[in-house]
């Protein structure tokens, strides 16, 4: 993995044949790239590292971005380090090696305007306390985070077909919110190409493929890589 923020972006800046923004800045003061390959209507994005420790993710959306032969019918954006500032904190200090959080303290995968602190395990407020990994910390309010405000606010503007949102483990894909199935043929043919099982998540909220599915009524995804017998992390 990459020893600091530099050598991260050294390694995002020497992909060929990508666009490269700010997304967003954090709490910390990094600034999240965002990838841009291909051109077209049918716009997807690819959102990875939501959870700290999962930052094997990162590595893994990069290699598919350079595999990725350029369509003119199909781009991709990606976000390979959502949640900079916490998987940094992970990489240096090994105190923080099992943190889900960002550097406030909050879940972003709980952070979003999907039904808000209603899902199963969702805690209010802030991790602050020795021990308390993050995970299910709410934060404030909806988009309380830079981090899930600026991905919140990008899919309000774009008009994505598809979201997919990479974590660690299991070897598992969810898709749909409550009780929106739809899409599950599409669903189905997605964890069939990667081997793993097709699920639902009938108890969350608040997370990334529960907004776009929510808000759009379109595919939204989590995908699960690494088998569920490694530790975290990966």
């Amino acid at each position: 993995m990459y020893k600091n923020y530099e050598e991260f972006i050294s390694s995002v800046e020497a992909i060929e044949g990508v666009e490269i923004q700010n997304f967003a800045q954090t709490e910390n003061g990094l600034v999240i790239p965002l990838l841009k390959k291909g051109k077209g209507q049918v716009k997807i994005l690819v959102v990875a590292a939501v959870h700290a420790r999962e930052y094997i993710t990162t590595p893994l959306v990069l290699e598919l971005l350079k595999e990725y032969n350029p369509s003119k019918n199909v781009r991709f954006d990606v976000v390979p380090m959502l949640n900079i500032d916490g998987v940094f904190m992970s990489l240096n200090d090994e105190s923080e090696r099992l943190r889900k959080s960002n550097a406030r303290g909050a879940d972003l995968n709980c952070n979003f305007n999907a039904l808000w602190g209603e899902g199963k395990g969702n805690r209010f407020g802030y991790a602050s306390l020795s021990g308390d990994d993050g995970s299910g910390r709410m934060g404030a309010c909806p988009e309380s985070e830079a981090e899930a405000e600026s991905v919140g606010r990008r899919i309000r503007l774009y008009d994505y077909s598809l979201v997919v949102a990479y974590h660690s483990k299991g070897e598992e894909v969810y898709y749909g919110f409550g009780a929106d199935t739809r899409y599950k043929e599409y669903a189905e043919r997605y964890a069939d190409y990667l081997g793993y099982t097709l699920k639902t998540t009938p108890y969350s909220a608040g997370g990334l493929k529960d907004y776009f599915t929510l808000r759009t009524g379109r595919l939204g995804l989590t995908v699960e890589v690494g088998n569920n017998g490694l530790e975290h992390p990966i």
